[in-house]
């Protein structure tokens, strides 16, 4: 960190990164800016009281990670109560909403590390050290 920086100086230069990774995990840009601004809020009130983080970037996603997880149970328990679907428009539609189901599907199957790591290094294209 910057010693002449202030904490939301430097918390702010991840935003934009930290909106996208909240996106790929939402799904949805209302809730991803909703996630990004609680993590947010609630990394500044952890340094604000004296946390420190060794690694600021990995700190900040770890917490957006969280809110995200957060949000998405919130979410399923609010909508626990629809049931269908919209049908797709076109066949090719179907193909796309069939496939990214398995992918979700099957990304949901992981333990969350493994799911951390694929969306960490496929999505945000972050590489592996």
């Amino acid at each position: 960190m910057n010693p002449s920086a202030s904490i939301e100086d430097e918390i702010a230069v991840h935003r934009d990164e930290l909106l996208v990774y909240a996106y790929r995990l939402a799904g949805d840009r209302d809730e991803a800016e909703d996630v990004v601004h609680s993590a947010l809020m609630k990394a500044l009130q952890s340094a604000r009281s004296g946390v420190e983080a060794r690694n600021l970037r990995a700190w900040l996603y770890r917490i957006v990670h969280n809110e995200a997880l957060t949000s998405r149970r919130r979410s399923r328990r609010e909508t626990a109560a629809l049931v269908a679907l919209p049908r797709a428009a076109s066949p090719r539609d179907a193909d796309q909403a069939r496939l990214l189901g398995t992918v979700e599907r099957e990304m949901g199957l992981l333990a969350e590390p493994y799911r951390s790591a694929l969306q960490l290094r496929y999505l945000q294209h972050l590489k592996v050290k």
